[in-house]
């Protein structure tokens, strides 16, 4: 029972992971696509994308999981 909430730390981070570096590897087609509808995408883009790994990796390493866990919602 003591690994459960490490297996659903683990299953969270990679849905982030995921999309994050979805999103960085195409970053142009990303800045393209939320451009349409706010101002300064390039930017929103870069957040979005920090957000989500820096937030994903704060949880898959168990450090600082509170503020991952911030930074994950923020970006929700």
């Amino acid at each position: 029972m003591k690994y459960i909430p490490l297996a659903a730390r683990i299953c969270l981070s990679i849905i982030f992971f995921k999309a994050g570096f979805q999103h960085l590897f195409a970053f142009n087609d990303f800045v393209g696509y939320i451009g349409q509808t706010i101002p300064l995408a390039p930017l929103w883009a870069i957040g979005t994308i920090a957000f989500q790994l820096l937030g994903a990796l704060s949880l898959l390493l168990g450090y600082q999981i509170r503020m991952g866990s911030t930074l994950l919602i923020i970006f929700l």
